[in-house]
């Protein structure tokens, strides 16, 4: 499954990448080449779905039990591709969509939540970029739980004789409160991932 895209008549298609899962949720995206024997697929950057931020616990009245869960939230797998962002090779676009699976609690009010996350860009382990998104989810009637994917995540990384694509690191996660964060380090069993089949 690759995502739609339009290209102008000077863009080359992306190569789509393949996604290897590791322990710990951790991601190796390796570019794959267009078809052209002159062509060759860049390197695509590690991803990582950070462990104390793949769970989304929202609760009311700051209570973690369950009569008062709102809204519960996991991340399942990631989708996307890599290539180079123009025809000089001086950038790689990054393109990626988180796939969510959310339920709602016996607290919840509404049949429409937002949930919010973000992509964080690293290079040499220091944080260049940090991009935050919601995520509008609304549940059919008589419907508790479901699956949806994220708009997709366009990110381009500089690259250069001194600033290589092997450097970079792109990490994500929900957009968790301090509490939300310490409830997950504290009551989450190590998440599981699996990609799209």
């Amino acid at each position: 499954m690759f995502f739609p895209f339009l290209f102008s008549s000077k863009a080359k298609p992306f190569s789509p990448f393949l996604i290897t899962l590791l322990a710990g949720g951790s991601l190796i995206l390796g570019g794959c080449s267009s078809g052209s024997s002159k062509s060759f697929a860049p390197q695509c950057p590690h991803v990582e779905v950070l462990k104390n931020a793949a769970d989304y616990y929202n609760h009311q009245s700051g209570s973690s039990d369950l009569s008062n869960l709102i809204t519960r939230a996991n991340i399942a797998s990631l989708h996307g591709d890599c290539g180079y962002a123009n025809e000089e090779k001086t950038a790689i676009a990054t393109r990626l969509s988180l796939k969510m699976t959310i339920q709602q609690g016996p607290a919840a009010k509404s049949r429409t939540i937002n949930i919010p996350y973000f992509v964080a860009v690293l290079h040499n382990g220091s944080i260049q970029n940090k991009y935050e998104y919601s995520q509008e989810i609304t549940f059919p009637e008589n419907i508790s739980q479901i699956s949806a994917s994220t708009k997709l995540v366009k990110i381009s990384l500089p690259i250069s004789d001194t600033l290589n694509v092997e450097g970079y690191q792109i990490e994500v996660g929900f957009q968790l409160t301090e509490e939300q964060l310490n409830y997950n380090m504290t009551h989450i069993l190590p998440p599981t991932f699996k990609p799209f089949q």
